[in-house]
């Protein structure tokens, strides 16, 4: 066996040994190792080829490039990439132009009328194409070049489109005409170990067939592309039936169906009994295979993927041969004959895949062997999945950004009311407002449906694309101007230099005399608010607008811009500024629920406004003048500066971690299904894969799907590992991984790994018996606010528990597990990682595993060995998932007072008297009420009331808390023991949030606390020793009613604003504190709480309103209720009151 290549060396510089490259890659290794020497390179940009020319601006390889005198050169679409290998095919050189992407159809017209090769008989000109829908979404290079008479090569395998490269040169030379190869999607986006060839030199071209072991053909044979085609045995047969005893069915095969069809074949194992015909060379079609193969079978299926392409080609072939008293095969492809037992459904699925693939040939198979095929036991269709799962559509790039756009127009749309009002029922805060907007009631027309009232004033609004408005907006400009109803335009402004300025675009279409008529405006569309302001503005002014939606800043859609921004945090492992923004009211929480400190967590993607905002609007006038005003405190921001990785105290050092026992060590082969990539697919994880498989001397081969799905991660990845085998390299395997048969899952995404392991077409990979899994069910930062935090966790849990192996499951919230103990969630990847190894889930050793760690880190992914010896360490210390809570919910109330206690002695004259007082007061409290030690929720309860009571000194003074404290002491000795002291645990909480109002003055006081502070630097891990500086900014809006215009200011302030406000807490009077509603609240729940005191012979009933009044209190509902609802709940109780609540709704 051939010795693994050493991973860190150059492979395109090596000339022996083995290395694992993707698709691009191996076309480069192709390009250096061909004779004679291809002069230029010709890339166009695109996301499929974007990682393979980051590659070749590095500056190593860029040494063996020009020792090689490879000139690469790169365009920004197809039909460039072409026009400039054409140029350079003039001085009689041989190119090279890979074109991918959704331009790659446009480059056709221009290949096909090239005429550079006529003159020039020397040259050469190869195309490799990515046979990939253009962006009209009906174009498909494929059938475009089927229609012209240029030699077209379909590469089946990562391998095959090696040698498709020389191949292709080599048609081109004998044509005199440009050759293409045609590549599939799925083959450009997957990769595998080759066997290293040596590169070119200056040796006789004519030797190329003793360098590469095998003797070809010369450059200079004739012939045209047909004679060449078969020197090169570009078509090949495999159990070819003898002319006498005809095969039931046989296959001819394109491109990469040849691959799934050996794939199911070796799984069934019938290799070498079923007729195949593999056709390399689709154009022009070399008819002699082909009419062997149709008269000695009785079937021909023609499986290709796109089906009906080269079908046709082979029915013309068939017609040609026929003649009276033959018998000719029946040929099928874009329909298949469907046979006993066979599901309609699977003639619908993904023609590539190998399971999918075998459900539509079994009943053709079963023809040729009943025995083999009858013993095969396909994996059940899995049962739907516990929770809906977003669209697969992009959730980043430029047509989700377009989709943005469109929802606001439809909101905008949804907005207009009866009475022709609009941004005006749902956007406004005011009356006088709405009172603006009902002068001037509007009649809103999109894509031709009108809503609002038929004596309305006429607007026509219109979404536009940015492509689109590129193409056609310059005639719908033109028609708006010459109309007399007013237009509106929103229109999207694709991120990315390349862009063309929307803006500029749209003022050169407005003809000078008329610049008047038009307001052109520039917003960001992540900020609504001003979007709004901005239409607001247009509608009111009659004129037509034209509003550029850009992508931030923060980009929002921009996959390159986040990219970018993320890919300086892998590479340092931390964020070198972290940002957390949250509402001024965090912290007056008392204690809330698990998934609302989930939704609050950080959230690095939204910033404060870099500056202070102001504007006057004007109201309504009315009588008695109005004269008023408020200050409200709104965002918080806290930015944490580091130098070096943050740490938790642990040890996450692998000394003394046992060496795990593999599993899968006696098997063949052994895949994995990775569900969610970090980074530039195919992502940190699988890289790692690919690394340590090479120490462990595997042949890898891996596939990806690069869509993607959240701010740095991509969907989903497949790798195989299998043993060399020098006699037969060519297992007959492909990638894909079939139903049911993944040995392992990790989920770094949740949605995808739901996704992988249900109904999916073309997954579905885990099964009980056979899949282990590693599964993060917590969410990414970005994924808080999508709706996904309200999903059932327990449901996902079962659901997962269920298609995975119940002896190798592992399942935790690895992202907030990794936002705790390294700052950084992208790092759980190679946790989970970490923890598949030591659960003896991957069969590799320490060694190899240790070092691909260190190997990732050499290529951008820092803290990679750190974060996966945590994961290992993780497997075997369950206790390491635990974290203390941010509420600190597990504190006990007698540190809790001993803290409170230390902070007291630091406020001032009188400091320690007030310590002193607070302690006994708090003492004296729990004393009274011992029973609430004895359950879990009194325990909380406890702890709930000496926060309150430590507050109350902050919201006003110590009376209120002794008030509070008096309350609750009065409850619980008119409580029942045998209830364990229901009534004062429910009591405690509602008290506590009624009695301390959120006003200004409280938030501000609570903002500038020591035991806000403290906990915000326990849970951003802020270690001044270690260089971190903490710094923080507050959002305050101080609004101004005079007579008839209202003045408002967005300050964006350090904390001296904050401060200001907390030193009035003992100067305003306790009556000024709050509004009218919220001192109503606190009034009606005290008198609740007191009349359960006294009314002991109602004991039921109040406990189901306290208990209600908890609940409400913990979600956030009490503050926004009104005094009437908590007078209807004392009197009705929770279940009368939703009863009397949906009778007084119209029409119930």
């Amino acid at each position: 066996m051939t010795p693994p290549s050493n991973p860190t060396e150059q492979a395109l510089s090596r000339h022996r040994g083995l290395a694992t490259l993707s698709a691009p890659e191996v076309i480069t290794k192709a390009v250096l190792e061909c004779l004679p020497s291809v002069s230029v390179l010709s890339l166009t940009e695109c996301p499929s080829l974007q990682s393979l020319i980051e590659q070749l601006k590095d500056p190593e390889v860029r040494d063996v490039l020009r020792m090689n005198r490879l000139r690469v050169i790169t365009s920004p679409d197809a039909a460039r990439a072409f026009e400039r290998a054409a140029w350079a095919a003039r001085g009689g050189r041989h190119v090279l132009a890979v074109l991918a992407g959704t331009t790659a159809a446009s480059a056709i017209a221009a290949i096909r009328n090239s005429t550079v090769l006529a003159s020039v008989p020397d040259a050469a000109i190869g195309c490799v194409i990515e046979d990939r829908h253009s962006l009209n979404g009906v174009d498909v290079p494929g059938t475009l070049l089927l229609r012209s008479e240029l030699p077209v090569i379909a590469a089946s395998t990562v391998d095959h489109l090696r040698d498709c490269v020389e191949h292709t040169l080599r048609l081109s030379r004998a044509e005199h005409v440009p050759a293409v190869t045609l590549v599939h999607p799925t083959t450009l986006e997957s990769g595998s170990t080759i066997t290293l060839r040596a590169n070119r030199s200056d040796e006789d071209p004519e030797d190329v067939g003793l360098r590469h072991r095998h003797r070809g053909p010369r450059w200079n044979e004739s012939g045209g592309a047909l004679r060449m085609a078969r020197r090169l045995e570009l078509n090949s047969h495999l159990a070819l039936p003898s002319p006498g005893d005809p095969s039931p069915v046989g296959f001819v095969t394109v491109g990469p169906m040849h691959q799934s069809l050996l794939h199911v074949l070796s799984t069934l194992g019938m290799i070498g009994r079923v007729p195949v015909l593999h056709l390399g060379l689709i154009q022009p079609i070399d008819e002699a295979p082909v009419k062997r193969l149709l008269a000695r079978c009785r079937k021909v299926v023609v499986l290709e993927p796109t089906p009906g392409t080269v079908e046709s080609r082979i029915l013309a072939c068939a017609e040609r041969m026929r003649t009276p008293g033959t018998e000719l095969a029946t040929i099928w492809g874009k329909i298949l004959p469907q046979g006993e037992g066979q599901e309609e459904d699977v003639l619908h699925g993904d023609r590539l895949h190998p399971s999918m693939l075998a459900r539509r040939i079994l009943p053709l198979l079963r023809e040729l062997n009943p025995h083999a095929s009858k013993s095969t036991r396909f994996e059940l269709v899995p049962p739907d999945l516990p929770v809906a799962l977003d669209s697969t559509d992009d959730v980043l790039g430029p047509m989700a950004m377009d989709r943005e756009v469109r929802r606001f127009a439809n909101a905008l749309y949804e907005s207009v009311t009866d009475d022709g009002t609009w941004l005006g029922s749902n956007q406004v805060e005011d009356d006088e407002q709405d009172e603006q907007a009902k002068r001037d009631p509007v009649r809103l027309f999109l894509d031709g449906i009108e809503r609002g009232p038929g004596d309305g004033r006429r607007v026509n609004l219109e979404a536009w694309s940015h492509t689109r408005f590129e193409r056609f907006g310059s005639p719908a400009v033109r028609q708006a101007l010459a109309s007399k109803v007013q237009h509106l335009f929103l229109i999207s402004q694709h991120p990315g230099d390349g862009m063309q300025d929307i803006e500029r675009l749209a003022r050169s279409m407005v003809p000078a005399g008329q610049a008047s008529r038009v307001i052109i405006r520039r917003v960001n569309l992540g900020d609504p608010d001003r979007v709004l302001h901005t239409v607001r503005e247009i509608a009111i002014s009659s004129l037509h607008g034209l509003v550029i939606l850009d992508d931030g800043p923060p980009a929002r859609f921009s996959v390159d811009a986040i990219e970018a921004e993320l890919k300086g945090i892998d590479q340092r492992g931390f964020q070198s500024m972290q940002r957390v923004i949250w509402p001024s009211d965090r912290a007056c929480i008392i204690r809330q629920k698990t998934m609302h400190v989930e939704d609050e967590s950080i959230n690095v993607r939204q910033a404060m406004p870099t500056e202070t905002t102001w504007s006057i609007d004007p109201i309504n006038l009315r009588w008695p003048p109005r004269l008023g005003g408020r200050v409200r405190p709104l965002v918080e921001q806290i930015e944490v500066f580091r130098s070096q990785a943050p740490m938790r105290h642990t040890d996450i050092s692998g000394s003394g971690i046992p060496a795990p026992t593999p599993r899968h060590g006696d098997r063949p082969l052994w895949s994995v299904h990775i569900a969610g990539l970090r980074g530039t697919a195919p992502g940190a994880c699988m890289k790692l894969l690919l690394n340590a498989g090479q120490h462990m001397g595997y042949r890898v081969r891996f596939r990806f799907n690069p869509d993607p799905i959240g701010a740095g991660r991509y969907a989903w990845g497949q790798l195989l590992y299998t043993r060399h085998d020098e006699d037969h390299l060519s297992d007959g395997l492909t990638s894909a991984i079939p139903f049911g048969e993944a040995d392992l899952l990790l989920g770094f995404d949740r949605s995808e790994a739901l996704r992988s392991v249900g109904p999916e077409e073309n997954l579905r990979v885990a099964s009980s018996e056979r899949t282990c899994g590693v599964v993060n069910i917590g969410l990414f930062e970005d994924q808080l606010d999508l709706g996904l935090a309200s999903q059932d966790v327990q449901a996902i849990e079962a659901y997962l528990a269920f298609r995975l192996s119940e002896h190798g499951r592992f399942f935790a919230s690895f992202t907030e597990l990794c936002r705790y103990r390294f700052h950084n969630e992208r790092m759980s990847d190679l946790v989970q990682l970490g923890t598949a190894f030591q659960l003896g889930l991957i069969p590799a050793t320490v060694d190899a595993m240790t070092a691909a760690a260190k190997s990732l880190e050499s290529i951008g992914y820092a803290r990679s060995l750190e974060a996966f010896e945590f994961g290992r360490r993780l497997a075997i210390d369950p206790d390491l998932n635990r974290r203390q809570a941010e509420d600190q919910v597990t504190e006990p109330p007698g540190r809790i007072v001993r803290r409170f206690g230390h902070a007291l002695r630091k406020t001032g004259p009188g400091r320690l008297a007030r310590a002193a007082r607070f302690r006994h007061l708090v003492q004296r409290t729990l004393a009274t009420m011992p029973g609430l030690e004895e359950t879990r929720l009194g325990r909380e309860s406890r702890r709930d009331l000496v926060i309150a009571m430590r507050r109350c000194m902050i919201w006003r003074s110590f009376e209120d808390a002794e008030r509070l404290a008096f309350d609750i002491t009065a409850l619980y000795q008119a409580d029942r023991g045998e209830r364990g002291r229901q009534l004062t645990r429910l009591a405690i909480l509602p008290l506590a949030e009624s009695t301390l109002i959120r006003d200004a003055i409280y938030m501000a006081s609570m903002a500038v606390s020591p035991e806000h502070r403290r906990r915000t630097r326990h849970r951003l891990n802020v270690k001044r020793g270690r260089g971190d500086r903490i710094e923080s900014r507050y959002l305050t809006r101080i609004e101004l009613v005079l007579v008839r215009w209202r003045f408002r200011v967005d300050l964006r302030t350090s904390d001296w604003a904050t401060r200001l406000l907390a030193s009035l807490r003992r100067v305003i009077p306790r009556r000024w504190r709050g509004t009218g509603r919220e001192r109503a609240i606190r009034t009606a729940v005290r008198d609740i709480i007191h009349r359960a005191t006294r009314e002991q012979d109602r004991y039921e009933h109040w406990a189901s309103v306290l208990g209600e009044l908890h609940a409400m209190a913990l979600d956030g509902r009490l503050r926004r209720a009104s005094a009437a609802t908590l007078d209807g709940l004392a009197r009705y109780g929770p279940r009368a009151m939703e009863d009397v609540m949906d009778d007084s709704v119209p029409g119930s």
